[in-house]
């Protein structure tokens, strides 16, 4: 292949969110084009070079393309980020709010101790006055992470915008 067809393929694809595999096959099928593009400029008199040049202007825009491309193979990305990121932190803001709670109640109990239940489900039916702190904050150490979870998946696109350095 071209070295100019390589780069600007390259160029075109190296941004794109996707496995290997699937990166191979856009790379197999933009190649395909240009070198279409490229005997059809050479039929017209053109230099083989003249004619890789115009493969490339014809194309168009890399970055533009790429981004094009990605859009196209997940049409539905951001609303998924957007989903996943609110109901990761709606579910820290729920383990923060419980972690606070058993906190608070710390060991003004009445009895040996008390039933711990998460959204409907129980996580312990007997937790005696002294574990009441070590739940208290293993809610809280498990909100802190799970606040962090999308920070994680899509720091890429955070250092992009420099929230993260």
């Amino acid at each position: 292949m071209e070295e100019k067809f390589e780069v600007y393929i390259n160029n075109m694809t190296n941004k794109l969110d996707c496995s290997e595999a699937e990166k191979a096959e856009v790379t197999e099928e933009i190649q395909d084009h240009l070198l279409l593009l490229k005997e059809e400029f050479i039929r017209n008199g053109y230099s083989e070079e003249q004619a890789v040049d115009l493969s490339i202007t014809a194309f168009g825009e890399e970055t533009r393309i790429g981004s094009e491309l990605q859009k196209a193979m997940f049409p539905c990305r951001n609303l998924v980020k957007w989903i996943g990121t609110s109901l990761s932190l709606l579910l820290a803001l729920f383990l923060l709010s419980e972690g606070i709670t058993l906190w608070n109640i710390g060991s003004t109990v009445d009895g040996a101790g008390i039933g711990i239940h998460f959204l409907g489900f129980e996580i312990n039916d007997h937790v005696l006055v002294q574990r009441i702190p070590s739940y208290a904050a293993g809610f809280m150490v498990a909100s802190l992470l799970t606040a962090l979870v999308p920070l994680v998946l899509f720091r890429k696109k955070l250092v992009k915008f420099k929230i993260l350095s």
